[in-house]
This record gives C-alpha cells, sequence and structure tokens, in this order.
C-alpha cells in the first residue's frame, strides 16, 4: 500500500499548519495480489463544497479570476453568493492538524453497494485516527514548523 498526503493548495511553500492549508487530503493506493491497483482519495472535510462536476469547474474557475485586482464583488464572491453550500464549505473552521495522524478523512464520493438479494445501499468511507483527533490553537499553529 502507497499512501500520500497533502494540503488543499499544492504550494509546496505554505505551511501544513495553515488555516490556508485546509481541507488536508490522503489518498492510498492498494497493491493488489493479481498486480493491479485500486485508489481511494479523502479529505479532512465532511462533504464537499460542490455537488456537480460543472459546479467544481465554475468555483475553480472563479477562484482564478479572483486575484487582489479583481473587480468587487470578485467572481468567487459571486459564486459563494449564488452557492450557499460551498459558502458554509469555505467559512466552515478547520483547526490544523498535530498531525496528519490525528484528522479524519471522509470519502467524496458514495459508492452504490446491492447484496444477493438485490437490496442497494449507498455508503460513503471514512478513515478514522486510532489515536482521535487533535488540532493545534491558533498560537501553536503559528509556531508550528513548516510540515507536519
Amino acid at each position: 500500500m502507497l499512501v500520500r498526503f497533502s494540503n488543499a493548495t499544492g504550494v509546496p511553500t505554505l505551511s501544513d499548519a495553515s488555516p490556508n492549508a485546509s481541507p488536508h487530503g490522503i489518498a492510498i493506493r492498494f497493491k493488489l495480489p493479481d498486480g493491479s491497483d485500486t485508489d481511494i482519495v479523502s479529505i479532512s472535510a465532511n462533504g464537499f463544497p460542490v455537488a456537480t462536476p460543472e459546479d467544481f469547474l465554475a468555483l475553480l474557475q472563479a477562484v482564478s479570476l479572483s486575484g487582489p485586482k479583481a473587480a468587487k464583488p470578485t467572481p468567487i464572491e459571486q459564486f459563494l453568493g449564488s452557492h450557499p453550500a460551498a459558502t458554509k464549505f469555505v467559512t466552515t473552521p478547520c483547526p490544523p492538524p498535530v498531525s496528519f495522524a490525528t484528522l479524519a478523512y471522509f470519502g467524496i464520493n458514495a459508492f452504490k453497494f446491492t447484496n444477493a438479494q438485490g437490496k442497494t445501499q449507498f455508503a460513503r468511507y471514512q478513515i478514522l485516527p486510532m489515536a482521535g483527533e487533535h488540532g493545534l490553537s491558533g498560537a501553536s499553529a503559528a509556531k508550528h514548523p513548516p510540515t507536519i
């Protein structure tokens, strides 16, 4: 099994303890006995800012057009104004973790499972830390080294 941790921005110089680094991510690749692979990808937020690929593209485009020189209201402000779930997602506090190992991770997608009797159940997976979830306070986060 291979595991990769990440922060939300992909900016290598951004401290993992920065509030702007959330949500954090985990990608797990399972190397299967037959030589094939299967991957799961999860984030440390229980949800996602949008429900459709089209809205995700619109969100990314709004972010890219909303630099410091963008006219007010910026494209991201306009997008968030028309997408309450995305606004809730970006305004929900995410304290920086003590470690990537002290975060809970949540699958983004729901999977459909059907049993032998034809009963269907949708489910999302969670990866929960055995030691519990532990975050840093604002003062502790500011003193934390760049990587966790």
